[in-house]
């Protein structure tokens, strides 16, 4: 009985964690482009972890260009 009780909560501290890393990932591109959060909101994880990978990846290329045009359909 313990044991299940000590998963339970192990589980729901896992859920809990990962929720707060999803968030602060769409705050971070919030506040560093400027995104719209609904626009956001709407992704799923996957193509939030692409979307930031894109973005990393224009930056180091230094492409404004094509990190604007990346971008542009997520601002408000």
């Amino acid at each position: 009985m313990i044991i299940t009780f000590i998963a339970f909560l192990a589980l729901i501290t896992f859920v809990i964690i990962r929720h707060l890393l999803s968030k602060s990932s769409i705050r971070y591109l919030i506040d560093a482009y400027g995104l719209d959060h609904l626009k956001l909101s709407r992704l799923n994880k996957q193509e939030l972890a692409d979307l930031k990978k894109s973005i990393n990846r224009l930056r180091k290329k230094n492409d404004p260009f094509g990190l604007e045009s990346l971008i542009r359909q997520y601002k408000p």
